[in-house]
């Protein structure tokens, strides 16, 4: 069941949303429905959108008519997509994006504000695992997870924040997993977890934080979700 926190009324406001995923699946072959919803000429910025479900939003956001910027570590696969929603009739700006380096978010968003003149969605979808029985994963291996699954949202969070906050509107939704909530000794992924854990608080935190601007907060939980990032497929970002 969603649940809410914040503020009504005509005040500028900033959305913040976690939304849990597990699974993997190869998403790229699937194709989207019709768009039941009209987000024309919004700007949405979507992390790790090279690939797997990533890439599904984008594509999807497109459709429902808003300009994209593909984030991914990866610039060919960041292209790539961008080259779909362009082939699609839709707008999009390719730009690579470690987000766990505060540098290049910030240039992440620059880029953004370059391009379109604003940023109305960010979607943190950029996630990493590296799958190891917890007492054999190495504290670089840890800190990678952290530093991409929590610090990067953070970070993104900070940048795209910022530029919503003097717009006086905009929508961050976090993509979490349902192990953030129950944790899971299956899949080798005490980091993973923990990480995930860190983003659910972390949404709550910030929407606590901006709600007396006044701000308007959402939090909801959809069905779950196959993506790249699942443990039992590979380490890198999704």
């Amino acid at each position: 069941m969603p649940s809410s926190a914040g503020f009504g009324g005509a005040a500028p406001k900033i959305l913040f949303f976690w939304c849990a995923a597990a699974h993997q699946n190869e998403l790229e072959s699937t194709t989207m429905p019709q768009s039941p919803f009209d987000i024309t000429n919004k700007i949405a910025l979507i992390t790790g959108s090279g690939r797997g479900l990533g890439a599904t939003l984008a594509e999807a956001f497109s459709q429902a008519g808003a300009r994209i910027v593909v984030a991914d570590i990866d610039p060919a696969t960041a292209q790539a997509t961008r080259d779909r929603i362009i082939a699609q009739g839709g707008e999009a700006l390719a730009h690579p994006c470690d987000i766990s380096d505060p540098q290049q978010t910030q240039e992440l968003c620059a880029a953004t504000l370059a391009r379109f003149g604003g940023l109305d969605i960010l979607i943190n979808n950029a996630g990493v695992n590296i799958p190891k029985p917890a007492a054999d994963l190495h504290i670089d291996e840890w800190n990678r997870i952290i530093g991409t699954n929590l610090t990067g949202t953070f970070l993104c969070c900070q940048a795209a924040g910022t530029i919503m906050l003097h717009q006086g509107s905009g929508a961050i939704i976090n993509i979490c997993s349902i192990h953030g909530h129950v944790g899971s000794y299956v899949h080798q992924a005490v980091a993973y977890n923990a990480s995930k854990a860190g983003v659910i608080n972390l949404t709550r935190s910030l929407a606590l934080e901006f709600a007396g601007r006044p701000s308007q907060w959402h939090f909801t939980r959809p069905t779950r979700n196959r993506t790249h990032g699942h443990p039992s497929r590979q380490s890198g970002i999704c």
